[in-house]
């Protein structure tokens, strides 16, 4: 039964947070991605991975009460990032 006066559902994430680090402004969050073919993925694949990113991101700023300035895919293979 729920009632309007009643407490929302719980929400619960389970992920792996890879790297999360404080400077002026807010935190970064940097998630390792190990495909093979580096920062050379198809769009679809990047699409998740930017949407898992935004997922730790908003429940970071949750837990810490503090802004997330910036969010990183680091491709192991290759080297690369890519940050928003």
């Amino acid at each position: 039964e729920h009632r309007a006066d009643s407490a929302p559902a719980a929400e619960i994430i389970e992920g792996v947070l890879d790297l999360a680090f404080r400077e002026a402004g807010g935190w970064t969050i940097v998630d390792y991605k190990s495909d093979a073919a580096g920062s050379n993925i198809d769009e679809a694949r990047r699409a998740k991975y930017r949407a898992q990113v935004e997922l730790y991101a908003a429940a970071w700023e949750r837990i810490t009460g503090e802004p997330v300035r910036e969010r990183v895919l680091l491709f192991t293979a290759d080297g690369r990032t890519e940050s928003w």
